[in-house]
């Protein structure tokens, strides 16, 4: 009898690409998640669970799973894409349920300016290019602040002033748990100085 062999299993990870925040835009969140935490209903956040400093960032597009033989055709075209786009200006507009009233998730939103909705779209390419599926929906920035199994009803949105310099595209691996997604930069690169 012939002897079989088993297919060796694909090795993959679950990711998404995005945007680090630099430091100044870190501490004004730190400050407005401390503003949030005194000065709103206790109930409303009685069990949220709050983004990790390290964990804040902007989306530019979800992978999903992905095998990890494409990583490498991957981080050249993020690089080819950050070689050929210089730092972006925006704000933080607005600080609200997200993505409408009365969802899951608290978010502060970033102007989309065209050099941004260029930039997501050139990734958004990209990643189609590379035979991965990307999302339908219109792309919205911003930086998920916490999030709870039940939706935020009754939130007041609150209006932000904040710019902010975008300088890197940052290829991200996430790793599910039961207490939070954790992310590790597997590759950052800057875009062009203005």
């Amino acid at each position: 009898m012939p002897e079989t062999t088993k297919n060796p299993q694909r090795s993959s990870l679950r990711g998404f690409i995005g945007i680090q925040l630099d430091k100044k835009t870190q501490e004004y969140l730190n400050k407005l998640t401390t503003l949030i935490k005194r000065e709103q209903n206790t109930k409303l956040f009685a069990n949220v669970r709050w983004t990790a400093l390290e964990n804040r960032h902007i989306t530019l597009c979800f992978l999903g799973q992905i095998p990890t033989e494409i990583i490498p055709a991957l981080k050249t075209g993020l690089t080819s894409i950050a070689q050929g786009t210089t730092e972006l200006e925006t704000n933080l507009f607005k600080l609200g349920t997200f993505p409408g009233n009365s969802s899951q998730l608290i978010a502060a939103e970033l102007a989309a300016t065209e050099q941004l909705l260029t930039l997501q779209l050139s990734v958004k390419y990209l990643i189609e290019s590379l035979s991965i599926s990307t999302e339908s929906s219109s792309y919205r920035p911003h930086i998920t602040l916490c999030r709870s199994k039940r939706k935020f009803q009754g939130f007041s949105p609150i209006e932000l002033d904040h710019p902010l310099t975008l300088n890197n595209i940052t290829l991200y691996q996430s790793r599910p748990s039961p207490i939070g997604s954790s992310y590790t930069a597997l590759q950052t690169v800057p875009l062009q100085p203005q």
